[in-house]
């Protein structure tokens, strides 16, 4: 069997880009721990009491937080702050589903999104989404230059 030299499988990343990715999630990771502690604190804990999280809620924060200062350079702070971004990105999905179950696709009549209150909400929530995505948009190309 012939003896091979150097790499043979060439890393994905670089030692120092991942670095920097571990600093990322341990930093957003920390204050979702930090975010739990004062829960508890808060409530006395003693060691018998019990306090009720939304894990998915917290998670999805949490995920927000990453992907934004990740890819965007951006911290919506979502973790330690209710996100207006988070609640309409959830209220655009649960409309997504909607749709997708409805029999008639009432939506696409021309006055549907002035009339039915549902509609309206799911408009204002894609312009929330928008907005959040142009300023995101506009400071990754400004900071490139």
């Amino acid at each position: 069997m012939p003896h091979l030299h150097g790499i043979v499988i060439a890393p994905g990343f670089h030692t120092s880009y991942l670095e920097a990715m571990v600093k990322l999630f341990t930093s957003c990771s920390e204050r979702t721990v930090l975010k739990f502690n004062n829960l508890l604190e808060g409530e006395g804990y003693d060691g018998q009491k019990s306090i009720e999280l939304d894990l998915e809620a917290e998670f999805s924060n949490l995920a927000l937080d990453i992907i934004g200062l990740g890819v965007f350079n951006y911290d919506f702070g979502s973790v330690t702050n209710e996100s207006p971004v988070i609640k309409a990105v959830y209220g655009t999905l649960f409309e997504a589903e909607h749709r997708s179950t409805f029999y008639i696709p009432y939506w696409k009549l021309p006055l549907a999104s002035w009339i039915v209150p549902r509609q309206r909400k799911f408009q204002d929530d894609l312009k929330v989404i928008n907005t959040c995505l142009d300023g995101l948009i506009r400071n990754a190309k400004e900071s490139r230059q």
